[in-house]
């Protein structure tokens, strides 16, 4: 029996210590397929570049090798990072993947930087991220999506081929504007847990003075499930000794193995503090845990879906923290 609460996989394709990229992009494509068979509604791959422990630089190439190898479940961009890009190539890009699997696919377009400023300089040196040019490339993607000609251009692949779009954020900013907009919003909980409500109480507030039409709101949040507390909060190790590395020492390192996170000793408050902290907002438990903070999230947020992220560096420990989720949420 599916979730009454539609569950989403969202995947940066995290190159652990020891893997390599096609390693890692193959465990994307199994995490999918896994996907699609444990009754989870979408499968998102990110956008990012020069991230060394990050594989998940081509959504577009990464859906349509999803797409492929799946039946059931939507998959999608969360998101696609419309400053570093002509809004005509992501038409074009989607609406193939779209037209070669009608109606599976998502778009959620977002402003960041999605890596280091000199990669992004080097990718669009001439990128805008204030939300009047966002908004702009919004509205040209959806009408080179719904009309023949924009600005005198087709697209020849993008036109009537247009996949579901949102809006994804981390601010109240981005929040209004997907609603102003008629778009859905999908709230990026695990990588700004302290702007959630803010932001989904613009979007409602926003929506409200609209009555034409129904706002949908996805929320992301880190999770890693295992079969007992104590298992998971160790799973978890590797995601806070990678962030507290970042953080107090500028050190960028692939997902170590959750062993050399427990062997670790943490020297300062700030070290300690960076540590724990790296979990903030995440649910880290057993299928018990996992159920209650997962209910109390949708429930405090009124969300339509959840967006399930999780950082653990066994691909197997993987999927079996997503198994539970899907356990935990069963008829929910």
């Amino acid at each position: 029996m599916p979730s009454t609460t539609n569950l989403i996989i969202h995947d940066t394709a995290p190159i652990v210590e020891g893997a390599t990229v096609a390693e890692t992009l193959q465990n994307s494509i199994a995490l999918a397929r896994f996907g699609d068979r444990h009754h989870y509604h979408r499968y998102w791959t990110a956008e990012t570049h020069g991230m060394r422990a990050v594989a998940s630089c081509a959504p577009a190439v990464v859906c349509t090798a999803v797409a492929a190898q799946t039946k059931r479940i939507r998959i999608g961009a969360a998101g696609v990072l419309l400053p570093n890009h002509p809004e005509l190539v992501i038409s074009e890009q989607f609406g193939t993947i779209e037209a070669l699997h009608p109606g599976r696919v998502d778009l959620a377009l977002g402003r960041s930087l999605g890596g280091p400023a000199a990669v992004a300089s080097a990718i669009n040196p001439h990128r805008t991220q204030d939300i009047e040019s966002f908004k702009l490339r919004v509205q040209n993607l959806q009408n080179y999506f719904a009309n023949q000609y924009h600005n005198g251009v087709r697209s020849v692949t993008g036109f009537e081929n247009q996949p579901q779009m949102w809006v994804l954020g981390t601010n109240p900013e981005s929040a209004q504007l997907a609603a102003e907009l008629r778009l859905a919003y999908a709230f990026g909980g695990h990588l700004h847990y302290a702007a959630m409500d803010s932001a989904i109480a613009a979007y409602h507030e926003t929506a409200a003075k609209d009555n034409e039409w129904t706002p949908h709101v996805a929320v992301s949040v880190g999770v890693i499930a295992a079969n007992d507390t104590s298992t998971a909060q160790y799973l978890a190790g590797s995601h806070r000794m990678k962030v507290m590395r970042r953080k107090i020492h500028q050190e960028r390192m692939h997902l170590p193995h959750p062993d050399k996170a427990a062997g670790l000793s943490l020297r300062s408050a700030a070290e300690r503090q960076a540590f724990a902290g790296a979990t903030e907002g995440y649910c880290v438990g057993d299928i018990a845990a996992v159920r209650e903070q997962l209910t109390g999230l949708r429930d405090r947020t009124k969300a339509n879906e959840l967006i399930i992220s999780t950082p653990i560096f066994d691909h197997e420990d993987r999927l079996r923290s997503y198994s539970l989720v899907a356990e935990s949420m069963r008829g929910l």
